[in-house]
């Protein structure tokens, strides 16, 4: 099926997508692009809606000249090859492969977020970094999604924050990005791939065989930037930075900020320049993490419990009376908890539903993350924190009242997005409480008041 002409520029087909950057009419005769949300050196990523399915995708068409070139079209073929292989909610998903007017692309999982990086730089912009022990858990969740891509053979070999994207609505933090993914100990030739600021001294020497650990360094090079607001190495000049990388002790990180020092023994065995020097295991080494880490002032001041993560789980679409809604209301306001929990029993009125009223230090004590939670911004971070920690975080939706909107960054690092300004009314509540859960996929009957973006 030919696709029609581009309304932007009237040229047919994906080969008009370098120089437009949008595609027009049904590709494949199946998804119906809406509009490009990224673009790299192999091509454009659109985001599209599956109209069979129902559901938004993100599309990566390799750009039309590189299909000329056997390594490029190789190169993304094993990129949606590698991630078919692998299911993990940790790790995006490929859904389906396809040529269209000539171009090859794939179909994935749409992960509509913000990535590491891009929070790293929205809280230094406010004087802050993102809390660790919220930080701990994005760690071991994309710890374990690395697992289970060397277990199917594969080494990601650009584990950047950039490619950690945390999910809006779910904080679900999810790897993306496999176009250098390749089979463990491959060898690489002399070339030096990866991303120099992240790459092992492995794969800067390019020589060596690549294997598990080098992405172990890499998340290590993420997780000294996540809590130091840093780079481990810094240089003119892209040599000089790869020289670094294979004979440079690695920085501690309390020669940055010496409250860390906790970790510094931690980090140095995850950046190791010898491969076989660091952690069995990814999730190995963010056990090790979180295990030090307890005794650091932010942490222990916080309010948060800091632990090893539970594996994420996706939200799930139930219908209506498929079971029992749980909502939490986090509140120590006995009048505010009240109100919250009517508005919850009123918004799930035809789906049985439990509401409960916990005290902020108390949360702690619950076995699973809520279905729900709903609480005061006094209150929240601490409490969504911890409960993202817990069995089922992953599959919680949350709902912060009086929110500020200049402290609103913070709360993206948790994938909240539902806020509420102003009075606490019933009324505001109850609508609040429907729109975002009508979006979860519960059924319920949405009333007019709009939750704010």
């Amino acid at each position: 099926m030919k696709s029609a002409p581009c309304v932007a520029c009237g040229a047919t087909g994906l080969e008009h997508a370098p120089s437009c950057g949008r595609l027009a009419g049904l590709i494949d005769g199946r998804y119906e692009v809406v509009r490009e949300i990224g673009r790299g050196a192999m091509g454009v990523i659109q985001l599209a809606r599956d109209v069979g399915l129902d559901r938004d995708v993100a599309l990566k068409v390799l750009s039309p000249q590189l299909t000329r070139s056997g390594s490029f079209l190789l190169g993304f073929q094993r990129e949606a090859s590698s991630l078919a292989r692998i299911r993990h909610e940790n790790i995006v998903q490929v859904y389906a492969f396809g040529t269209h007017d000539g171009a090859p692309f794939f179909a994935m999982e749409h992960v509509r977020g913000r990535d590491l990086s891009r929070l790293i730089a929205d809280h230094a912009a406010a004087g802050a970094r993102v809390p660790l022990a919220r930080a701990i858990t994005v760690i071991s969740q994309i710890a374990a999604g690395l697992d289970a891509v060397h277990r199917a053979g594969l080494v990601h070999r650009d584990v950047k924050p950039s490619n950690i994207v945390v999910e809006h609505g779910t904080g679900r933090p999810v790897l993306v990005d496999f176009g250098l993914a390749a089979p463990a100990a491959r060898v690489e030739g002399g070339a030096a791939v990866g991303t120099p600021a992240y790459m092992s001294p492995e794969q800067a020497m390019g020589f060596r065989d690549v294997g598990a650990a080098a992405d172990q360094y890499g998340l290590a090079c993420a997780v000294f930037e996540l809590f130091t607001g840093d780079v481990p190495f810094v240089a003119s000049d892209t040599d000089s930075l790869l020289r670094m990388q294979v004979r440079a002790p690695a920085p501690p990180p309390s020669s940055r900020l010496p409250r860390l020092a906790a970790i510094d023994a931690v980090m140095a065995q995850a950046m190791a320049k010898d491969p076989a020097a660091r952690f069995p295991a990814c999730s190995t080494f963010a056990r090790a993490l979180a295990q030090a880490a307890v005794s650091i002032a932010d942490v222990a001041d916080s309010g948060s419990t800091l632990r090893a993560a539970s594996p994420a789980e996706r939200p799930t679409s139930p219908s209506s009376g498929a079971r029992t809604v749980r909502v939490v209301v986090v509140s120590d306001d006995p009048l505010g908890g009240r109100l919250a929990q009517r508005a919850a029993q009123i918004a799930f009125y035809r789906t049985r539903v439990r509401a409960s009223v916990v005290p902020s230090h108390a949360v702690d004590a619950l076995d699973a993350a809520p279905d729900l939670v709903v609480t005061d911004e006094t209150d929240a971070f601490a409490a969504i924190t911890t409960l993202r920690s817990m069995p089922r975080g992953h599959a919680m939706s949350a709902l912060v009242l009086r929110a500020r909107a200049d402290e609103r960054f913070r709360y993206a690092a948790l994938g909240v997005e539902d806020f509420m300004e102003g009075p606490v009314e019933l009324s505001r509540v109850v609508g609040c409480i429907q729109r975002l859960m009508a979006r979860a996929g519960w059924a319920v009957d949405v009333a007019d008041d709009e939750v704010q973006p």
